[in-house]
């Protein structure tokens, strides 16, 4: 058993994912030294392990969204909170934050003079704010750090291949950062008369609740936003004078701090943080244990310092740990609850035998410990450190297709599947609202009420399961009329302390991000 050293409890997780998610994620990303509580309710101090994970997503967009050649700019919103009534897509709801667009795009207005000028790409990393009902660290906050990017392109192609390419690289982030398998996908057109206008979306699961969040996102405005702000140029093509304005077709695509908490959620355990090795501010903790004598701590710092350099050669972030005043037990426990992905103990027998004990915080039992020469550490640990990163993301995959997604073609299948099971399921749907709506008022077997009436078609996934053959394949609501144009993600989203409020397919003009 730990004890207390100096009067100091050890840190550790005291409730169970299973049991009580929402206490136990509060209390994995404190004890964790992500955030801390702020005195205004619903905001929360990001402290630097937290901001640290931030900065290297930051740093992998920026590496990978270099060819895409963005332009960094900043706009202030808070001088805007009072103007609502100026913009024409004002956030819905009792919000009273207008929405990024309206801000901008009067002044893209002046800077787009020509087809020259496109594609136009402007970047910002910022502060954006909601009202949240129910804060969670992370996942809902009131205040949160956002990416944000608009784009203007001459033609209707040059928008929709960004918006592909944008859905891609978001998922590519969770997949080799964040080690989260997503599902690509767009938000039902049905909501949207204009065919133009589309929202994809990157949606991630939480096993721990059964149910999906929203993880990224890419509007598609089409020329409805260049029609309201009288964003035009000239038709380059135009073969008389004057030559023909054209409306620019517009994008706008988002990625917040929320991503940081999905991670914790899918990723973390009941002793704390599980951290992907590749966003871990620490890759390996060496904790040093006392020697004895004087001659024997200076060959232990020695050979402590030899390891740190060969390791920081190797690419590999690393940190010793020579704590006084305390034990080895209560230091193992603390790099636990960080997450931190590989530990070892260095002390004068092992640097007399030359060997060490490798411990994994992803497997803390016989499995997750590996010996290994000292002299081989700076070629082993990398190795261990990329298995890691794919096995947290292989079973987090696996988790998610084995345990709760369903393909379902029929309507008793569906209804069991989501009301008594609450899987996410794939199923054939026509797109058609009034179909939407009848499933949810109607989407109960008796079982669960009140999750069979929020059933919400959470996207409708880019990679179908299988080929819908229009005028054969039937909706599945046995009372529709339509046939089923494509294959639907159905579910319930993530919403602290309710496990039953659905992802709505969100709609423009009315929309809200994260």
């Amino acid at each position: 058993m730990l004890k207390s050293i100096l009067g100091i409890s050890p840190p550790r997780v005291e409730v169970n994912k299973e049991d009580d998610f929402d206490t136990w994620y509060e209390q994995v990303v404190v004890k964790g030294e992500m955030i801390d509580h702020c005195s205004l309710p619903g905001y929360f101090i990001l402290k630097p392990v937290a901001y640290g994970m931030w900065e290297k997503v930051r740093s992998w967009l920026a590496d990978h969204l270099q060819p895409l050649e963005l332009q960094s700019f900043s706009v202030p919103i808070l001088p805007y909170l009072g103007d609502r009534a100026q913009a024409p897509y004002a956030v819905s709801g009792s919000s009273s934050f207008p929405n990024a667009e309206s801000v901008i795009y009067p002044y893209c207005r002046k800077w787009i003079k020509s087809h020259r000028d496109l594609p136009l790409r402007l970047n910002q990393w910022c502060i954006r704010f909601q009202h949240e009902q129910n804060p969670q660290p992370l996942l809902r906050n009131c205040e949160y750090l956002l990416q944000e990017v608009h784009s203007a392109h001459i033609t209707r192609e040059s928008a929709r291949q960004e918006a592909t390419q944008i859905l891609e690289l978001y998922s590519l982030l969770y997949r080799d950062l964040l080690a989260i398998p997503v599902v690509k996908g767009y938000t039902n057109a049905a909501y949207t008369q204009d065919t133009d206008i589309s929202t994809g979306v990157v949606i991630a699961y939480i096993p721990a609740t059964n149910q999906c969040i929203e993880g990224a996102k890419c509007h598609e405005f089409g020329q409805t936003l260049s029609k309201a702000y009288e964003i035009t140029v000239r038709d380059p093509s135009a073969t008389a004078e004057p030559a023909a304005l054209l409306h620019v077709w517009q994008n706008c695509w988002r990625i917040s701090i929320r991503a940081l908490g999905v991670m914790v959620a899918t990723h973390s355990d009941n002793h704390g943080l599980v951290l992907p090795p590749r966003l871990a501010e620490t890759q390996v903790a060496i904790v040093t244990a006392q020697a004895s004598s004087t001659d024997e701590q200076l060959i232990l710092d020695t050979e402590t310092d030899r390891l740190v350099s060969r390791l920081s050669s190797a690419g590999i972030r690393v940190k010793v740990d020579d704590l006084e005043g305390y034990s080895l037990g209560w230091r193992f426990n603390e790099w636990i609850v960080s997450g931190t992905p590989l530990f070892i103990v260095l002390g004068p027998n092992e640097v007399t035998n030359q060997v060490v004990t490798i411990r994994r915080r992803d497997l803390l039992h016989a499995e997750g410990k590996v010996e290994a020469a000292i002299p081989e550490l700076h070629t082993i640990i990398p190795t261990t450190l990329a298995n890691i990163q794919e096995e947290l993301y292989r079973n987090a995959l696996a988790k998610f297709q084995a345990d709760q997604t369903r393909i379902a073609d029929n309507w008793d299948d569906f209804i069991k599947s989501l009301c008594r099971d609450k899987l996410v399921c794939l199923t054939p749907h026509c797109r058609q609202r009034s179909c939407e709506l009848y499933i949810e008022g109607m989407g109960s077997d008796g079982t669960d009420q009140a999750l069979g009436s929020h059933i919400r078609c959470l996207c409708v996934p880019l990679e179908q399961p299988g080929a819908t053959e229009e005028c054969a394949t039937p909706c599945i609501n046995p009372t529709c009329k339509y046939s089923a144009l494509k294959w639907a993600m159905f579910g319930c989203e993530y919403s602290p302390g309710n496990p039953i409020i659905p992802l709505r397919c969100f709609s423009l003009p009315s929309y809200r991000m994260p």
